[in-house]
């Protein structure tokens, strides 16, 4: 899949600590002010013998001084939490927060200008495939909640588990229905079975894209996701080293609560929801479909115990980040280590 430049990483490696950025003419200014300064100590040194070489030397000490506090101590120094101004006597802390303009010429420079990730085209293309595949899906459920309401329309009572599987279509081929409930509903059936030739089609196609692909074969590991989740996934993903650590892919997913802050209060909202919607829908629909035992249930379930039934929400959204974490390195690595720990830990008890 996509990779990286190894120049782009480099850059934002350097640029993670301070930063201090000072005027180039002060710069100019002030060695050109040592300069003059120690040739005339020199001078005085080697010829001065009298009171006014001695007072001579005090004036050149202390303008440098002065020349130190008004041209070399002002800088600026920008950090990951804020900006420090350095004036001639004192200094102002700002954080990003309080920044209402900056010049982008200098975010550039600072290598703190937030860059668009465009996805390559092998991962738009396998994307394209995952959410038509979806939209299809949505549809056959449609029609299959239509047959559902034509049926419950005319008070037939369903005797079968699924009306769709092998016993179920054969009750709908016997059941006598009048018009126009009998059209809508072979109409319905007819769509159906086409969208789900459809659909293993699509999915047929994923499997080729993504044979071979470590990243999918990993992921398909972890408890809750099979190979159309696992698809889903890696496609919204694509390229793993874009987020150095789990917490930047769960604030990409939305899955990280607001945050507001002021002085010393700090107060945590909900979800953000700003990111990748299906995603976010993926690693929820993983996490409904964990068994038991796993720790990704063991924790939705803890969570569920301790605040109560109407936490069910919060526990699936925990439990969410949970798993795109165990995403984040099985993609990472190719494989899941905190699996492989937790079944040699059972197997030596």
């Amino acid at each position: 899949m996509g990779t990286v430049p190894v120049g782009r990483k480099k850059r934002s490696e350097a640029t993670d600590g301070p930063q201090v950025f000072r005027s180039p003419t002060a710069i100019i200014v002030w060695w050109v002010w040592v300069l003059f300064a120690v040739a005339n100590l020199i001078d005085l040194a080697v010829q001065g013998r009298d009171r006014l070489s001695l007072v001579a030397a005090a004036i050149l000490v202390l303008l440098t001084g002065i020349a130190y506090v008004t041209a070399q101590r002002p800088r600026v120094i920008a950090d990951s939490a804020g900006i420090t101004i350095v004036n001639p006597l004192r200094d102002y802390r700002i954080g990003w927060a309080g920044v209402t303009r900056v010049d982008l010429a200098d975010l550039l420079r600072m290598g703190r200008l937030a860059e668009a990730w465009i996805a390559p085209p092998e991962i738009r293309e396998l994307r394209e495939i995952t959410r038509y595949r979806g939209k299809l899906v949505h549809i056959r459920t449609s029609c299959k909640d239509q047959v559902h309401g034509v049926l419950a329309k005319l008070g037939v009572e369903v005797t079968c588990s699924d009306i769709f599987g092998a016993w179920g279509t054969q009750w709908l081929d016997e059941l006598p229905l009048p018009q126009p409930y009998s059209w809508k509903v072979a109409s319905l059936r007819q769509l159906i079975g086409w969208l789900t030739s459809e659909i293993t089609v699509l999915e047929q196609v994923t499997a080729d894209l993504l044979a071979g692909h470590d990243g999918y074969r990993a992921v398909q590991e972890l408890p809750g996701i099979g190979p159309v989740l696992g698809a889903v996934i890696v496609a919204e993903i694509g390229d793993i080293t874009r987020f150095r650590h789990p917490a930047r892919l769960s604030s990409w997913a939305g899955l990280t609560p607001r945050h507001y802050e002021s002085d010393t209060k700090v107060i945590r909202g909900r979800i953000t929801k700003q990111g990748s919607r299906v995603l976010r829908w993926a690693v929820i629909e993983a996490v409904q479909r964990t068994p038991a035992g796993t720790p990704i249930r063991e924790l939705k379930d803890a969570i569920i115990a301790r605040r109560g039934i109407q936490a069910r929400n919060i526990a699936k959204v925990a439990a969410a980040r949970k798993l795109l974490t165990c995403v984040f390195y099985a993609m990472h690595d190719g494989h899941v280590r905190s699996l492989t720990t937790r079944t040699a830990q059972q197997e030596a008890g």
